[in-house]
């Protein structure tokens, strides 16, 4: 355990001064969406906090603030998604400042990797859909048993939700899907665009589809405006959907291909020349 208590009143108050900072740009991310430049503050917040942890011989909290760097470092495409989680890390150092014990020092984020690993590990899917997980959000229960019916019948796993607070629900606890379905009017008094923003804000990568029982032409273009990958009329066609489902898979392949060469270049200096040969033929069999 660090010795909080002996630090001098006014490195103390600096440290609490420089959490704070992290909460409140956390806090603006949430409500704002002012993302690119609170980030900026945050990475500044938790830099300083790891090197004034370091001069005043704070190894645990040093040890703390040197991971989560790194984490957002490498993570913060999806801060949005885990604002949660990060809270809860500044929540904790606000009570360890007053009762410093161990247990107020562990990271979620390390529980979230893993949870990541397994989610990928555990897909219960065949070649037609390889690795894919379907979200469908329709406040039409009958909608989504027939997009579940197919899908299973497909071996690919659809997850239903009737309402938008449900996924956002399932998304924060990280259950990321590879494609996520839309439809554009719902009861809760929201509609197909407005969930797309969102949506991209705390998922960019991951392909969105509009559906509707019918939609003006207007409409539909302001929607792949914001980045949709396709539109399904109801009822879908299983041809469209097929359709989509490639498209969907060859963007997940696609951004799994860059992720590990973005990975390789980050790790270049480090590997020899036998491991870069593996992870270079890994890569290429991504498709």
């Amino acid at each position: 355990m660090d010795n909080i208590h002996k630090i001098e009143f006014e490195y103390l108050t600096e440290l609490k001064e420089l959490i704070q900072t992290a909460e409140d740009s956390l806090l603006k991310i949430e409500t704002q969406n002012s993302v690119e430049h609170e980030l900026k503050i945050l990475k500044r917040a938790f830099h300083s906090l790891k090197g004034n942890c370091g001069m005043l011989d704070l190894v645990k909290l040093e040890q703390l603030f040197h991971e989560l760097e790194n984490y957002l470092n490498t993570n913060q495409a999806q801060i949005i998604s885990e604002l949660d989680l990060y809270l809860k890390v500044v929540d904790n150092l606000k009570l360890y400042f007053k009762n410093p014990t161990d247990n107020l020092l562990e990271l979620p984020f390390k529980k979230m990797t893993q949870t990541r690993s397994m989610t990928k590990d555990n897909s219960n899917l065949n070649a037609d859909g390889k690795n894919l997980v379907i979200s469908i959000l329709d406040d039409n229960q009958e909608i989504l048993n027939l997009f579940s019916d197919y899908l299973n019948s497909k071996n690919i796993a659809a997850r239903g939700y009737l309402a938008m607070s449900e996924l956002r629900n399932d998304l924060m606890k990280n259950m990321i899907p590879d494609l996520i379905i839309i439809d554009f009017n719902l009861k809760e008094g929201i509609n197909g665009n407005t969930v797309i923003k969102v949506l991209n804000n705390m998922l960019p990568k991951i392909p969105k589809v509009i559906m509707s029982a019918e939609y003006e032409s207007e409409t539909l273009y302001s929607a792949i405006n914001r980045g949709i990958i396709g539109a399904l009329k109801k009822p879908f066609s299983k041809t469209d959907l097929d359709d989509i489902l490639v498209k969907t898979k060859n963007i997940k392949n696609q951004n799994l291909k860059n992720e590990a060469i973005n990975n390789l270049v980050k790790n270049y200096l480090n590997l020899s020349e036998a491991q870069l040969k593996k992870q270079i033929n890994e890569i290429e069999k991504i498709n």
